[in-house]
């Protein structure tokens, strides 16, 4: 799944249909992703959509002078465990 987020931590599009808005402010990969300008992989979770076990890519958007953008984007990838 692919989805893509403000700095701030609120969820903007998802290739998953959204019924509420999502946060992932809270959740430490994206922090880390927005606080140190690197991508982050998340330890194992159940996704709040989906209610199955995931990781997560949290990736910055870097703009052409090395800034980040006002956005992350994240890549879901759906773990049976």
């Amino acid at each position: 799944m692919y989805a893509l987020a403000y700095s701030a931590g609120r969820v903007r599009c998802s290739a998953l249909p959204l019924d509420r808005a999502v946060s992932l402010a809270d959740r430490p990969y994206f922090q880390r992703a927005v606080s140190e300008g690197r991508s982050q992989v998340s330890n194992y979770f159940v996704d709040r959509l989906t209610g199955k076990g995931t990781l997560l890519m949290a990736i910055p958007n870097i703009g052409p002078f090395r800034q980040q953008v006002d956005s992350s984007t994240g890549y879901w990838f759906d773990v049976a465990m």
